[in-house]
């Protein structure tokens, strides 16, 4: 409601008139003067928290733009679709190469190659690897590559990944749990090797355009710690590939070895010594024996000729077989 200010006259003047004694009559109060408040200037309004914050990618969108930008990057080092039958030759660095048609739908030429790798990554970096790349040329209107033999690297374990920006610029970490693989269990496991990488890029429209890109985290790398992949329980099932016995070539000998590494080794059937085996995964498939009598001696489980599963004992001078398995 407005505010109102009444100006009032507090006194009436009379003046007498000295002849004809008649007074004036009284002045009419002046009409009260009427003001309104100046209304406030209303307050900008600020963006809430929550508000501000609508604008920034979230960390699952960005890993994902990473990850879209690694497919890119796999296609262009050799994973675009390609037909084999249309080829042509072609001098590079002094050896003849010979190319093939690029039929990848929408990409008929290094312009349109150029355009395809910048929707995640920057274009200055994409035109250069691909204008100044000997894997790509064009002919007759169409575009050919030298097939690159790409494949995904075998090392490449589990892979970690995060994310972290201020709206408007920021970086994917990448962190790859290496593996190796071990013949006589016929699978990967966790080595230990732990590999870490960055990559910065800048926010357009709400998604990351990388400065620069490689491919190196694999097709379908799993993204968490596989139960049963690390080196404790390949040290375990090195261990149970042990158990049972093992028997001398002559038969004079033998090992009875339980699950847990523990063994009894017997000859012409008498117990003359007990002890157990660690494994060491530094040499493979190496492992100590350690006992009363034959402490440090070496031995390492393999497999001969035929795939029979053996002992090496010294250097592979003594022999023995699993029972059952000769």
């Amino acid at each position: 409601m407005k505010k109102m200010t009444l100006m009032l006259i507090t006194g009436l003047t009379i003046a007498l008139v000295a002849c004809g004694g008649v007074s004036e009559q009284p002045q009419e109060p002046e009409p009260a003067e009427i003001t309104a408040d100046e209304p406030e200037p209303e307050e900008p309004e600020v963006p809430s928290e929550d508000e501000s914050d609508t604008d920034i990618p979230s960390e699952e969108s960005l890993i994902a733009d990473f990850k879209e930008a690694q497919n890119l990057w796999f296609k262009f080092e050799g994973g675009l679709e390609t037909d084999y039958s249309d080829s042509v030759n072609a001098q590079v660095n002094g050896y003849d190469m010979e190319y093939f048609r690029v039929t990848e739908p929408g990409i008929g030429t290094l312009d349109e190659l150029a355009e395809y790798l910048s929707a995640r990554v920057d274009k200055d970096f994409v035109e250069n690897a691909v204008y100044n790349n000997d894997q790509y040329m064009e002919s007759d209107g169409a575009l050919y590559s030298c097939p690159a033999g790409r494949g995904d690297d075998l090392s490449i374990g589990w892979v970690e990944y995060a994310a972290e920006t201020d709206g408007k610029s920021g970086k994917v970490i990448v962190t790859i749990h290496r593996q190796d693989y071990f013949d006589l269990l016929g699978d990967f496991y966790e080595s230990g090797e732990i590999d870490t990488y960055e990559y910065p890029f800048s926010i357009e429209d709400g998604h990351a355009i990388f400065d620069f890109m490689e491919y190196n985290c694999g097709s379908s790398p799993y993204e968490a710690p596989v139960e049963g992949y690390d080196s404790e329980s390949l040290e375990a099932a090195l261990l149970g590939l042990l158990e049972g016995r093992w028997i001398y070539d002559d038969g004079s000998a033998y090992y009875d070895i339980t699950a847990d590494g523990s063994f009894t080794y017997y000859i012409d059937g008498e117990a003359v010594n007990t002890g157990y085996i660690t494994s060491s995964l530094s040499d493979d498939a190496t492992y100590m024996m350690n006992g009363d009598d034959i402490s440090g001696t070496f031995f390492t489980y393999d497999r001969d000729q035929s795939g029979v599963p053996v002992i090496l004992f010294d250097n592979g001078s003594t022999v023995f077989t699993m029972e059952g398995k000769g």
